[in-house]
Protein backbone atom coordinates (compact mmCIF):
# COMPACT_ATOMS: atom_id res chain seq x y z
CA UNK A 1 0.00 0.00 0.00
CA UNK A 2 1.22 3.47 -0.85
CA UNK A 3 2.28 5.51 2.16
CA UNK A 4 0.03 8.34 3.30
CA UNK A 5 2.64 11.01 3.80
CA UNK A 6 0.78 14.18 4.71
CA UNK A 7 -0.37 14.90 8.26
CA UNK A 8 -0.06 11.24 9.29
CA UNK A 9 3.73 11.46 9.45
CA UNK A 10 3.69 14.62 11.51
CA UNK A 11 0.89 13.85 13.95
CA UNK A 12 -1.39 10.98 14.77
CA UNK A 13 -4.22 11.18 12.29
CA UNK A 14 -6.74 9.93 14.80
CA UNK A 15 -6.10 12.95 16.93
CA UNK A 16 -8.80 15.20 15.58
CA UNK A 17 -7.11 18.55 15.89
CA UNK A 18 -9.25 21.38 17.24
CA UNK A 19 -7.52 23.79 14.89
CA UNK A 20 -9.84 25.24 12.25
CA UNK A 21 -12.69 23.21 13.77
CA UNK A 22 -16.16 23.87 12.42
CA UNK A 23 -18.67 21.21 13.35
CA UNK A 24 -21.01 19.72 10.70
CA UNK A 25 -24.44 20.04 12.27
CA UNK A 26 -26.16 17.18 10.39
CA UNK A 27 -24.12 14.19 11.61
CA UNK A 28 -25.03 13.96 15.31
CA UNK A 29 -27.08 10.80 14.89
CA UNK A 30 -25.19 9.32 11.95
CA UNK A 31 -23.50 5.94 12.38
CA UNK A 32 -20.24 7.32 10.88
CA UNK A 33 -20.19 10.51 12.94
CA UNK A 34 -16.71 10.03 14.40
CA UNK A 35 -15.17 9.04 11.08
CA UNK A 36 -16.75 12.07 9.42
CA UNK A 37 -15.40 14.35 12.15
CA UNK A 38 -11.95 12.87 11.65
CA UNK A 39 -11.94 13.51 7.90
CA UNK A 40 -13.60 16.93 7.91
CA UNK A 41 -11.33 18.32 10.59
CA UNK A 42 -8.28 17.11 8.66
CA UNK A 43 -9.77 18.80 5.55
CA UNK A 44 -9.93 15.45 3.76
CA UNK A 45 -13.63 15.64 2.90
CA UNK A 46 -15.41 18.82 1.89
CA UNK A 47 -18.61 20.22 3.36
CA UNK A 48 -20.30 23.61 3.42
CA UNK A 49 -22.83 25.62 5.43
CA UNK A 50 -22.19 23.38 8.45
CA UNK A 51 -23.71 20.43 6.58
CA UNK A 52 -21.81 17.31 5.54
CA UNK A 53 -24.79 15.59 3.86
CA UNK A 54 -23.71 12.05 4.89
CA UNK A 55 -26.62 10.34 3.12
CA UNK A 56 -26.09 12.17 -0.17
CA UNK A 57 -24.50 10.22 -2.99
CA UNK A 58 -20.87 11.17 -3.53
CA UNK A 59 -19.82 12.51 -6.93
CA UNK A 60 -16.75 11.60 -8.94
CA UNK A 61 -15.26 15.03 -8.24
CA UNK A 62 -15.90 14.77 -4.51
CA UNK A 63 -14.37 11.31 -4.35
CA UNK A 64 -11.20 12.36 -6.18
CA UNK A 65 -10.84 15.23 -3.72
CA UNK A 66 -11.21 12.88 -0.73
CA UNK A 67 -8.83 10.27 -2.15
CA UNK A 68 -6.19 12.84 -3.06
CA UNK A 69 -6.32 14.32 0.44
CA UNK A 70 -6.21 10.90 2.09
CA UNK A 71 -3.15 9.70 0.22
CA UNK A 72 -1.41 13.05 -0.12
CA UNK A 73 -1.35 13.05 -3.92
CA UNK A 74 0.12 16.34 -5.14
CA UNK A 75 1.56 15.69 -8.62
CA UNK A 76 -0.65 16.67 -11.53
CA UNK A 77 -1.10 15.67 -15.16
CA UNK A 78 -2.27 17.74 -18.10
CA UNK A 79 -5.96 17.19 -18.82
CA UNK A 80 -8.35 18.25 -21.53
CA UNK A 81 -11.80 16.96 -20.65
CA UNK A 82 -14.76 18.64 -22.33
CA UNK A 83 -16.65 19.04 -19.08
CA UNK A 84 -13.85 20.04 -16.69
CA UNK A 85 -13.27 23.78 -16.64
CA UNK A 86 -9.99 25.12 -15.31
CA UNK A 87 -12.13 27.40 -13.12
CA UNK A 88 -13.98 24.54 -11.38
CA UNK A 89 -13.14 23.74 -7.75
CA UNK A 90 -12.23 20.17 -8.68
CA UNK A 91 -9.94 21.00 -11.63
CA UNK A 92 -6.70 20.30 -9.75
CA UNK A 93 -8.18 17.21 -8.09
CA UNK A 94 -8.97 15.67 -11.46
CA UNK A 95 -5.42 16.46 -12.60
CA UNK A 96 -4.03 14.74 -9.50
CA UNK A 97 -6.30 11.73 -9.93
CA UNK A 98 -5.24 11.25 -13.53
CA UNK A 99 -1.57 11.50 -12.53
CA UNK A 100 -2.08 8.98 -9.72
CA UNK A 101 -3.72 6.71 -12.30
CA UNK A 102 -6.74 5.63 -10.27
CA UNK A 103 -9.42 7.24 -12.46
CA UNK A 104 -9.90 7.83 -16.15
CA UNK A 105 -12.27 9.68 -18.40
CA UNK A 106 -14.85 8.37 -20.85
CA UNK A 107 -14.41 7.61 -24.53
CA UNK A 108 -16.38 10.70 -25.50
CA UNK A 109 -13.73 12.92 -23.91
CA UNK A 110 -15.67 13.70 -20.73
CA UNK A 111 -14.93 13.11 -17.05
CA UNK A 112 -18.53 13.56 -15.82
CA UNK A 113 -17.34 15.00 -12.48
CA UNK A 114 -20.84 15.45 -11.11
CA UNK A 115 -21.95 11.90 -11.76
CA UNK A 116 -22.50 9.64 -8.78
CA UNK A 117 -20.09 6.76 -8.08
CA UNK A 118 -21.30 3.17 -7.79
CA UNK A 119 -19.94 0.80 -5.13
CA UNK A 120 -17.92 -1.14 -7.68
CA UNK A 121 -16.53 2.05 -9.21
CA UNK A 122 -15.52 3.31 -5.74
CA UNK A 123 -13.83 -0.04 -5.11
CA UNK A 124 -11.74 0.41 -8.24
CA UNK A 125 -10.71 3.99 -7.48
CA UNK A 126 -9.76 3.22 -3.87
CA UNK A 127 -7.99 -0.07 -4.64
CA UNK A 128 -5.84 1.61 -7.29
CA UNK A 129 -5.09 4.56 -5.01
CA UNK A 130 -4.09 2.15 -2.22
CA UNK A 131 -1.94 0.18 -4.64
CA UNK A 132 -3.25 -3.05 -3.13
CA UNK A 133 -1.61 -6.29 -4.15
CA UNK A 134 -3.57 -7.76 -7.07
CA UNK A 135 -2.44 -11.36 -6.42
CA UNK A 136 -4.94 -14.02 -5.38
CA UNK A 137 -8.00 -11.92 -4.58
CA UNK A 138 -10.62 -13.59 -2.41
CA UNK A 139 -13.78 -15.15 -3.79
CA UNK A 140 -16.94 -13.05 -3.95
CA UNK A 141 -19.31 -16.00 -4.05
CA UNK A 142 -20.40 -15.19 -0.48
CA UNK A 143 -22.43 -12.31 -1.89
CA UNK A 144 -25.85 -13.36 -3.16
CA UNK A 145 -25.56 -10.93 -6.07
CA UNK A 146 -21.91 -11.63 -6.94
CA UNK A 147 -22.92 -12.25 -10.57
CA UNK A 148 -24.05 -8.63 -10.77
CA UNK A 149 -20.49 -7.38 -10.20
CA UNK A 150 -18.98 -6.25 -13.52
CA UNK A 151 -16.09 -8.35 -14.80
CA UNK A 152 -13.73 -5.38 -14.69
CA UNK A 153 -14.65 -4.71 -11.04
CA UNK A 154 -14.30 -8.22 -9.61
CA UNK A 155 -10.65 -7.87 -8.67
CA UNK A 156 -11.13 -4.45 -7.05
CA UNK A 157 -14.20 -5.41 -5.04
CA UNK A 158 -12.42 -8.57 -3.95
CA UNK A 159 -9.31 -6.68 -2.85
CA UNK A 160 -11.20 -4.11 -0.79
CA UNK A 161 -13.41 -6.76 0.75
CA UNK A 162 -10.41 -8.90 1.67
CA UNK A 163 -8.63 -5.88 3.18
CA UNK A 164 -11.69 -5.15 5.31
CA UNK A 165 -12.44 -1.78 3.70
CA UNK A 166 -15.71 -2.70 1.95
CA UNK A 167 -18.21 -5.30 3.05
CA UNK A 168 -21.63 -6.44 1.96
CA UNK A 169 -25.06 -5.53 3.26
CA UNK A 170 -26.99 -7.23 6.05
CA UNK A 171 -29.07 -9.12 3.49
CA UNK A 172 -25.96 -10.84 2.08
CA UNK A 173 -25.70 -8.73 -1.05
CA UNK A 174 -23.01 -6.35 -2.26
CA UNK A 175 -25.18 -4.19 -4.54
CA UNK A 176 -22.32 -3.21 -6.87
CA UNK A 177 -24.39 -0.77 -8.95
CA UNK A 178 -25.76 1.13 -5.95
CA UNK A 179 -24.35 4.68 -5.60
CA UNK A 180 -21.99 5.31 -2.67
CA UNK A 181 -23.03 7.72 0.05
CA UNK A 182 -20.69 10.33 1.49
CA UNK A 183 -20.88 8.81 4.96
CA UNK A 184 -19.92 5.39 3.58
CA UNK A 185 -16.86 6.84 1.87
CA UNK A 186 -15.83 8.56 5.11
CA UNK A 187 -15.98 5.24 6.94
CA UNK A 188 -13.87 3.49 4.29
CA UNK A 189 -11.19 6.18 4.17
CA UNK A 190 -11.06 6.29 7.96
CA UNK A 191 -10.40 2.53 8.05
CA UNK A 192 -7.62 2.93 5.50
CA UNK A 193 -6.00 5.69 7.53
CA UNK A 194 -6.20 3.57 10.70
CA UNK A 195 -4.65 0.59 8.95
CA UNK A 196 -1.95 2.66 7.29
CA UNK A 197 -0.90 4.53 10.43
CA UNK A 198 0.94 1.58 11.93
CA UNK A 199 2.61 0.65 8.62
CA UNK A 200 3.91 4.16 8.05
CA UNK A 201 5.28 4.67 11.52
CA UNK A 202 7.02 1.31 11.53
CA UNK A 203 8.49 2.02 8.10
CA UNK A 204 9.78 5.49 8.97
CA UNK A 205 10.47 5.56 12.70
CA UNK A 206 12.13 3.12 15.06
CA UNK A 207 13.00 4.93 18.26
CA UNK A 208 12.13 2.08 20.66
CA UNK A 209 14.73 1.27 23.28
CA UNK A 210 14.61 1.38 27.06
CA UNK A 211 14.39 5.17 27.37
CA UNK A 212 11.18 5.81 25.44
CA UNK A 213 7.90 6.10 27.34
CA UNK A 214 4.26 6.80 26.60
CA UNK A 215 1.22 7.33 28.82
CA UNK A 216 -1.83 5.12 28.30
CA UNK A 217 -5.20 6.29 29.57
CA UNK A 218 -7.69 3.85 28.12
CA UNK A 219 -8.22 0.48 26.45
CA UNK A 220 -11.42 -0.02 24.49
CA UNK A 221 -13.05 -2.77 22.46
CA UNK A 222 -15.04 -0.19 20.50
CA UNK A 223 -13.22 2.08 18.07
CA UNK A 224 -15.78 4.89 18.29
CA UNK A 225 -15.46 4.99 22.08
CA UNK A 226 -11.68 5.22 21.76
CA UNK A 227 -12.06 7.99 19.20
CA UNK A 228 -14.40 9.95 21.47
CA UNK A 229 -11.87 9.64 24.31
CA UNK A 230 -9.11 10.87 21.98
CA UNK A 231 -11.22 13.85 20.93
CA UNK A 232 -11.96 14.67 24.57
CA UNK A 233 -8.24 14.63 25.43
CA UNK A 234 -7.37 16.90 22.51
CA UNK A 235 -10.12 19.36 23.35
CA UNK A 236 -8.69 19.54 26.87
CA UNK A 237 -5.19 20.39 25.68
CA UNK A 238 -3.57 16.97 25.22
CA UNK A 239 -3.02 17.51 21.50
CA UNK A 240 -0.65 14.55 20.97
CA UNK A 241 -3.25 11.92 21.90
CA UNK A 242 -3.78 9.05 19.48
CA UNK A 243 -5.11 5.51 19.15
CA UNK A 244 -3.03 2.35 18.74
CA UNK A 245 -4.66 -0.96 17.86
CA UNK A 246 -1.53 -2.87 16.87
CA UNK A 247 -1.12 -4.89 20.08
CA UNK A 248 -4.33 -6.92 20.31
CA UNK A 249 -6.86 -7.34 17.46
CA UNK A 250 -10.08 -5.36 17.94
CA UNK A 251 -8.72 -3.55 21.00
CA UNK A 252 -7.85 0.16 20.92
CA UNK A 253 -5.40 1.78 23.32
CA UNK A 254 -5.62 5.54 23.83
CA UNK A 255 -2.13 6.95 24.30
CA UNK A 256 -1.05 10.49 25.13
CA UNK A 257 2.24 11.55 23.52
CA UNK A 258 3.77 8.56 21.73
CA UNK A 259 7.50 8.88 22.47
CA UNK A 260 8.69 10.61 25.64
CA UNK A 261 12.41 10.46 26.31
CA UNK A 262 12.30 11.30 30.01
CA UNK A 263 10.47 9.31 32.71
CA UNK A 264 9.82 12.46 34.78
CA UNK A 265 8.12 14.09 31.80
CA UNK A 266 5.93 11.02 31.38
CA UNK A 267 5.02 11.06 35.07
CA UNK A 268 4.20 14.79 34.89
CA UNK A 269 1.88 14.06 31.98
CA UNK A 270 0.27 11.27 33.99
CA UNK A 271 -0.31 13.75 36.83
CA UNK A 272 -2.00 16.21 34.48
CA UNK A 273 -4.36 13.49 33.27
CA UNK A 274 -5.27 12.74 36.86
CA UNK A 275 -6.21 16.42 37.31
CA UNK A 276 -8.61 15.91 34.40
CA UNK A 277 -10.11 12.96 36.27
CA UNK A 278 -8.52 10.25 34.11
CA UNK A 279 -6.53 7.28 35.36
CA UNK A 280 -3.42 6.44 33.34
CA UNK A 281 -0.09 4.68 33.57
CA UNK A 282 3.39 5.16 32.15
CA UNK A 283 4.50 2.32 29.92
CA UNK A 284 7.21 1.20 27.51
CA UNK A 285 5.06 -1.65 26.29
CA UNK A 286 3.76 -0.30 23.02
CA UNK A 287 4.60 -1.29 19.48
CA UNK A 288 3.75 1.95 17.68
CA UNK A 289 6.71 4.34 17.44
CA UNK A 290 6.23 7.82 16.01
CA UNK A 291 7.93 11.19 16.03
CA UNK A 292 9.73 11.92 19.29
CA UNK A 293 7.28 14.04 21.25
CA UNK A 294 8.44 15.97 24.31
CA UNK A 295 5.54 17.25 26.44
CA UNK A 296 5.02 20.99 26.45
CA UNK A 297 6.55 22.08 29.77
CA UNK A 298 4.18 25.02 30.13
CA UNK A 299 1.19 22.82 29.54
CA UNK A 300 2.23 19.95 31.79
CA UNK A 301 3.28 22.19 34.67
CA UNK A 302 0.05 24.17 34.77
CA UNK A 303 -2.55 22.61 37.05
CA UNK A 304 -6.25 23.28 36.51
CA UNK A 305 -7.85 25.40 39.20
CA UNK A 306 -10.09 23.26 41.38
CA UNK A 307 -12.52 26.07 42.15
CA UNK A 308 -15.99 24.53 42.04
CA UNK A 309 -17.36 27.58 40.21
CA UNK A 310 -14.59 27.80 37.63
CA UNK A 311 -16.02 25.57 34.90
CA UNK A 312 -17.06 26.56 31.39
CA UNK A 313 -18.89 24.88 28.53
CA UNK A 314 -17.14 25.10 25.17
CA UNK A 315 -19.04 24.42 21.95
CA UNK A 316 -16.44 24.81 19.21
CA UNK A 317 -13.23 26.37 17.97
CA UNK A 318 -13.07 28.22 14.67
CA UNK A 319 -10.34 29.71 12.53
CA UNK A 320 -12.42 32.77 11.56
CA UNK A 321 -14.45 35.19 13.66
CA UNK A 322 -17.32 35.12 11.15
CA UNK A 323 -17.75 31.34 11.57
CA UNK A 324 -17.72 31.68 15.35
CA UNK A 325 -20.31 34.47 15.20
CA UNK A 326 -22.55 32.29 13.05
CA UNK A 327 -22.61 29.58 15.72
CA UNK A 328 -22.99 32.13 18.51
CA UNK A 329 -26.03 33.63 16.80
CA UNK A 330 -27.56 30.20 16.20
CA UNK A 331 -27.09 29.20 19.85
CA UNK A 332 -28.53 32.45 21.17
CA UNK A 333 -31.57 32.03 18.91
CA UNK A 334 -32.17 28.65 20.56
CA UNK A 335 -32.15 30.09 24.05
CA UNK A 336 -28.48 29.85 25.00
CA UNK A 337 -28.35 33.55 25.79
CA UNK A 338 -25.04 33.47 27.67
CA UNK A 339 -23.09 32.32 24.61
CA UNK A 340 -20.04 34.41 23.80
CA UNK A 341 -16.79 34.26 21.82
CA UNK A 342 -13.35 34.51 23.31
CA UNK A 343 -9.87 34.61 21.82
CA UNK A 344 -6.67 33.86 23.69
CA UNK A 345 -4.06 36.52 22.95
CA UNK A 346 -1.49 33.83 22.06
CA UNK A 347 -3.91 31.87 19.83
CA UNK A 348 -5.34 32.81 16.43
CA UNK A 349 -8.51 30.72 16.86
CA UNK A 350 -11.93 31.79 18.19
CA UNK A 351 -13.63 29.82 20.99
CA UNK A 352 -17.42 29.68 21.28
CA UNK A 353 -18.44 29.33 24.93
CA UNK A 354 -21.99 28.58 26.04
CA UNK A 355 -21.38 29.77 29.60
CA UNK A 356 -18.55 30.28 32.12
CA UNK A 357 -17.99 30.51 35.86
CA UNK A 358 -20.37 27.69 36.71
CA UNK A 359 -20.08 24.46 38.70
CA UNK A 360 -19.21 21.16 37.05
CA UNK A 361 -22.74 19.89 37.70
CA UNK A 362 -24.21 22.97 35.98
CA UNK A 363 -21.78 22.47 33.12
CA UNK A 364 -22.85 18.87 32.60
CA UNK A 365 -26.51 19.93 32.64
CA UNK A 366 -25.81 22.63 30.05
CA UNK A 367 -23.85 20.14 27.92
CA UNK A 368 -26.90 17.86 27.87
CA UNK A 369 -29.12 20.75 26.82
CA UNK A 370 -26.74 21.53 23.97
CA UNK A 371 -26.82 17.93 22.81
CA UNK A 372 -30.62 17.98 22.80
CA UNK A 373 -30.42 21.08 20.59
CA UNK A 374 -28.05 19.33 18.16
CA UNK A 375 -24.74 20.76 19.36
CA UNK A 376 -21.65 19.10 20.79
CA UNK A 377 -20.17 20.69 23.90
CA UNK A 378 -17.76 19.79 26.64
CA UNK A 379 -17.13 20.95 30.18
CA UNK A 380 -13.70 22.41 30.88
CA UNK A 381 -11.97 24.17 33.75
CA UNK A 382 -9.21 25.84 31.76
CA UNK A 383 -8.10 29.15 33.18
CA UNK A 384 -9.54 31.96 31.04
CA UNK A 385 -6.77 34.53 31.18
CA UNK A 386 -5.17 36.83 28.62
CA UNK A 387 -8.28 36.77 26.46
CA UNK A 388 -10.44 39.03 24.31
CA UNK A 389 -14.22 38.72 24.52
CA UNK A 390 -16.47 39.14 21.46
Amino acid sequence: MKKIVSSLVLISFLSISIKSFAYPMDINNHWAKNQILELTNENIMRYSSNKFRPEDYITRAELTNAINNTFGFTETANINFKDVSNKSWYYNDIKKAIKANYIEGYQDGTMRPNNTVSREEAAKFIALACDLDHDLPSSLSKFKDSRDISNWAIVYVSLLNEAGYMSGHDDGTFKPKQPMRRGEIAAILSKIRLDTQDKIYHDIYDFGGDNVYTVQTGYFSNYNTALEMTNYLILNGFEDSYINNSKIPNMYAVLVCPSILNLKDAQALQSDLKELGLDSFVTKDFSLSTNICTPNKEKTSTKPINNSENFSVQVGIFSTLSSAKQIKTALQSKGFTNTYILKFNHDKNYYVMAKSNISKAEGNKLKKSLENAGYEGFVTNKTLSNITIY
